[in-house]
């Protein structure tokens, strides 16, 4: 369409469009042929919609799936004990309702965790030729280094799980097993114990978790009866291999002076184990301990 102007008159003239004829061989390209020739070989390819899918980004490997799963169960975890601390009826509610999901997911990892090492032990003692006729082998990329790693950090969650479940009282427990929270003590300290030997970031949390319960809950809460002794063994072996690596913890520390408190309830051995202690125990102490012999 064109404007024609004529004096003080305008006159609208119509012109007829060429008809639009299919490309032939010779003819210039369209608009879209010449956007897909400029495209880059790599490049992805644009869909109806304007939105573009990158054909290149991987699926994640079963290692970092295995390992984003832990760490969406840890934070469950740390999500329920923040709706624990305001001590709500809702918020026990809630809490349980987080609890049972951070279960579930350690439940499913540890179990994908220990099929995975099965199957990477079946691959090494296969000989060559069944091993590439197997059609179920471990995933490119899984090595026994890293599923170690990753039993180690899921067995901190598994094992704390069982363990504190376990304390339950017995009349309680059946309610929390309908639940689906199981309690199996042995299956706790044997998680938590393997934890605490991996070279996960979570193994001193599994060390530290051991000791609680060998030197503060079984005293605390008589699970032994009326042996207040019993697990200072276990203490003891646990501190003896850790000792060179955290020489100077506090909490190490602590729990060193558990075990002491629960081994001697007398002075003199006492002070023959901490010398340095010698002054201000004789001055706290000594006219107790005196009073004591002199009674005897």
């Amino acid at each position: 369409m064109s404007i024609k102007c004529t004096g003080h008159m305008t006159e609208e003239v119509q012109i007829p469009r060429e008809k639009d004829e299919p490309n032939q061989k010779g003819s210039m390209p369209s608009h879209a042929t010449l956007f897909l020739l400029t495209l880059p070989p790599n490049a992805p390819a644009p869909l109806s919609s304007g939105l573009r899918v990158d054909v290149r980004k991987s699926a994640p490997s079963v290692v970092d799936r295995l390992q984003r799963q832990i760490i969406i169960a840890d934070c469950q975890v740390y999500l329920a004990v923040l709706s624990f601390v305001k001590q709500e009826l809702s918020a026990y509610i809630k809490g349980g309702w987080i609890l049972r999901k951070a279960w579930k997911i350690y439940n499913k990892c540890y179990v994908d965790i220990n099929a995975l090492q099965e199957l990477y032990q079946k691959k090494l003692t296969e000989e060559p030729s069944d091993a590439a006729n197997d059609n179920h082998m471990v995933a490119e990329g899984v090595t026994e280094e890293s599923l170690n790693r990753l039993k180690g950090a899921v067995s901190f969650g598994y094992g704390l799980f069982h363990l504190c479940i376990s304390m339950v009282p017995p009349n309680l427990l059946k309610i929390i097993n309908l639940l689906g929270f199981p309690g199996d003590r042995l299956q706790g300290l044997s998680s938590l114990t393997y934890a605490s030997e991996s070279k996960d970031m979570k193994a001193p949390l599994a060390t530290l978790a051991l000791l609680w319960y060998h030197t503060v809950v079984r005293p605390f809460f008589a699970l032994d009866g009326s042996d207040n002794k019993a697990g200072l063994d276990e203490a003891k072996e646990i501190l003896l291999k850790k000792e060179a690596a955290y020489p100077n913890s506090s909490l190490f520390m602590f729990f060193k002076g558990r075990i002491q408190r629960l081994e001697v309830w007398y002075l003199p051995h006492l002070l023959k184990i901490k010398p340095l202690m010698i002054p201000s125990l004789l001055s706290a102490w000594g006219p107790v301990w005196m009073r004591q012999n002199a009674i005897g």
